[in-house]
C-alpha cells in the first residue's frame, strides 16, 4: 500500500472486510436514521467496490438516484444519492 494512503487514512478506512463493504453497508442500511428526507448522501468508497456499492444503494428503497462520481484522479470514488421521502 502506498505511503500516501497508509500514512494518512484511518485504519477503518483501510480494512473494509472481505468484500470491502464492512463500513459502507451499515451506513446504507441506516441512512433513513441519519439523513433527513431529501438530504444528500456522499460516501467515499474504494474504486474496487463500485458495482457492489451501486447495487446496495439501488436496492435501498430509502435512496433515490444513486450514482458514482470520480475523484480528482479520475477514479470512481464517491457514492452520491438522495434520501427519498
Amino acid at each position: 500500500m502506498p505511503a500516501n494512503v497508509k500514512d494518512y487514512e484511518p485504519e477503518e478506512a483501510l480494512r473494509g472486510g472481505y468484500d470491502g463493504l464492512k463500513v459502507i453497508q451499515p451506513l446504507l442500511d441506516r441512512v433513513h436514521a441519519a439523513v433527513r428526507p431529501g438530504g444528500l448522501i456522499l460516501i467515499e468508497i474504494a474504486s474496487s467496490t463500485v458495482d457492489a456499492v451501486l447495487e446496495l444503494a439501488r436496492s435501498n428503497p430509502k435512496l433515490s438516484g444513486p450514482r458514482i462520481e470520480d475523484d480528482f484522479e479520475g477514479l470512481p470514488r464517491v457514492l452520491v444519492a438522495h434520501r427519498g421521502e
